[in-house]
């Protein structure tokens, strides 16, 4: 039987992943790539202590708003800033790496650079035994923003763009910290040397979790790929603003992945085929099994439990269900992006998609 033809992503693979071995492909982590319960992650934390301030009596005026679109607090006084910081550290100081970062670990990226304060990745690399660097930067105090060694395959970079939890006052909680973080990056010292070499020696970049609307998204993205202009992919991307999208093409040449195309778990199955070339065995991807679907979709990850529904029930009596679900959950998010319902609403029907979609798991496996 003859070989179906290569698609463009498939015929592409082979250039990306010499890239990857070379150190000439950047992978950039954006608040976006994990999901719980229907939303981002961090968006999820920032929620809960917005909530738990709001049904304190006490406290109900500590923060005055909670600016959900980007990911920023409006705080009454710097005191209570300083409160909210280190309830987020203790937050995250709770939480283990998502599967997806183990994944990303097996993958020999030179460097990888988080717009998020968490310590997934370098959490995930110590699972996997892999030696690293881990650094931030911190808009609080620039000057202790400390010199680099040259990352490599060997020993990679994670750099967290806006601080750490566990500097609690370097993390971006207000505007107020965004425009020490844009004014520090943009000054003479800026970003360390050798991070900055690796930028501009870079040919390609891989943007997973963005969100492109954002004019500081943008901004950053200006200031990271600088003149050179080299290739950018976003992954599991979708716009519904077709002038934005029309925008971000032409001014920045991105091209965007839709979660349908599914790039990330097509590329790590294209790893997987070279020779030596995974960190550990590769073996981290998760087995699809109806079981392992159910613990994505009961965790949050409902686009990764879609997307095995999908593989897992090809050619099967439910395919028909499950495009209907997945449609009903596509315009489930555009009206939680686009703040068009209640959000108690949105909970509810959140709630029936990701019930609905087990039941199909459940009908599969008995």
């Amino acid at each position: 039987m003859a070989e179906a033809p290569a698609t463009d992503l498939q015929k592409f693979f082979p250039r990306l992943i010499d890239e990857i071995r070379e150190g000439e492909c950047v992978l950039l982590l954006g608040p976006d790539i994990v999901w719980v319960e229907g939303v981002p992650f961090m968006q999820k934390m920032r929620d809960l202590i917005y909530a738990a301030h709001r049904e304190d009596g006490t406290q109900e005026e500590d923060i005055v708003f909670n600016f959900k679109r980007d990911g920023l607090f409006l705080f009454a006084e710097k005191e209570n800033k300083h409160d909210v910081q280190y309830e987020l550290r203790s937050c995250l100081n709770q939480q283990q790496p998502p599967d997806l970062y183990r994944q990303i670990a097996c993958i020999p990226f030179h460097l990888i650079i988080s717009v998020n304060p968490d310590h997934f990745m370098p959490m995930a690399y110590d699972d996997l035994g892999v030696k690293h660097d881990f650094a931030y930067f911190n808009h609080a105090v620039p000057e202790e923003n400390t010199p680099l060694e040259e990352p490599t395959s060997k020993r990679p970079l994670v750099y967290n763009l806006c601080g750490s939890h566990r500097k609690p006052a370097s993390m971006v909680l207000d505007y107020d910290d965004l425009f020490r973080l844009i004014k520090g990056i943009m000054s003479e010292k800026g970003l360390p040397v050798k991070l900055r070499r690796k930028l501009e020696d870079a040919n390609t970049f891989l943007f997973l979790g963005f969100h492109f609307e954002k004019w500081y998204t943008q901004l950053l993205l200006r200031l990271l790929s600088g003149d050179k202009n080299p290739r950018k992919f976003a992954i599991d991307t979708v716009l519904e603003d077709e002038q934005t999208n029309t925008f971000l093409i032409k001014q920045f040449k991105i091209e965007f992945k839709k979660p349908e195309d599914d790039f990330f778990q097509t590329l790590f199955r294209a790893c997987q085929k070279e020779v030596d070339f995974l960190r550990g065995n590769g073996a981290v991807e998760t087995e699809i099994t109806p079981e392992a679907i159910v613990r994505w979709l009961e965790s949050g990850q409902t686009e990764r439990g879609i997307k095995a529904l999908r593989s897992l029930m090809a050619g099967t009596e439910f395919a028909e269900d499950l495009i209907l679900l997945s449609n009903r959950y596509n315009r489930w998010k555009e009206k939680s992006a686009n703040k068009t319902a209640d959000s108690r609403d949105l909970e509810v029907e959140y709630n029936q998609i990701v019930k609905s979609l087990i039941g199909i798991v459940q009908s599969i496996h008995s």
